[in-house]
């Protein structure tokens, strides 16, 4: 019995080890379990859809909408968050919400966060485009492998200024400010993944975070 108590108090100090990951090392967000396949633990689902896994690559598809994917078991303040997404048509829609200052408990977070658009036919313009700030700072130019390719997109947020690069290419460098649908943002909070109306259908995988700067 003894035995067993002290390896169970093992694994939960490896894994708030893991989770409080030292500021400059990376972060993985999706990981195996000890039986060897990947799981959603730390994840949480809030709204319509849901998200499923592939228990032996670990990527994410999103189904239904809309809702979101939340990574749940700690906020992020200054932070480099890297991830690849692929979307089955150019009219998929989708997008990745950063700093949520609460638990989505309703759709009140699309307010007080900012998400970085995942669309790339937008009728709309680039403020709508793969990689603007949705409703808040456009991307300066589609940088886009298109419909059925793995997109490697890195978002960077330190303090109030926010860097997207996208494949490469640098589509958002911005000072952050209250602008459309957004009446305010937060300096830490937590990192969302959307699933969104029809469109298509889009996956996600190899998502990590590593914090700057020795922020929490």
């Amino acid at each position: 019995m003894i035995k067993n108590l002290v390896i169970a108090a093992a694994l939960c100090l490896t894994a708030a080890a893991i989770v409080q990951a030292a500021p400059g090392q990376w972060l993985k967000l999706v990981n195996k379990s000890e039986y060897g396949d990947y799981t959603k633990f730390g994840w949480n689902h809030a709204g319509d859809g849901y998200f499923t896994i592939d228990r032996a690559t670990g990527e994410l598809t999103a189904h239904g909408g809309g809702g979101l994917l939340w990574y749940s078991k700690r906020m992020f303040g200054d932070f480099e968050l890297e991830l690849e997404f692929n979307c089955d048509s150019v009219n998929t829609n989708s997008g990745i919400f950063l700093r949520i200052p609460t638990l989505p408990a309703s759709y009140d977070y699309i307010h007080h966060s900012f998400e970085v658009q995942i669309m790339d036919r937008s009728s709309r313009g680039p403020l709508y485009a793969t990689g603007a700030i949705y409703d808040a700072a456009p991307a300066t130019k589609p940088a886009s492998l298109g419909p059925g390719k793995w997109n490697r997109i890195n978002i960077t947020c330190r303090g109030l200024r926010y860097l997207v690069v996208l494949n490469g290419e640098t589509v958002v460098d911005w000072i952050a400010r209250p602008a459309g649908k957004i009446v305010d943002h937060w300096p830490k909070g937590y990192l969302g993944l959307q699933n969104h109306h029809g469109g298509g259908q889009i996956r996600f995988r190899n998502i990590r975070v590593r914090e700057l700067d020795g922020q929490q």
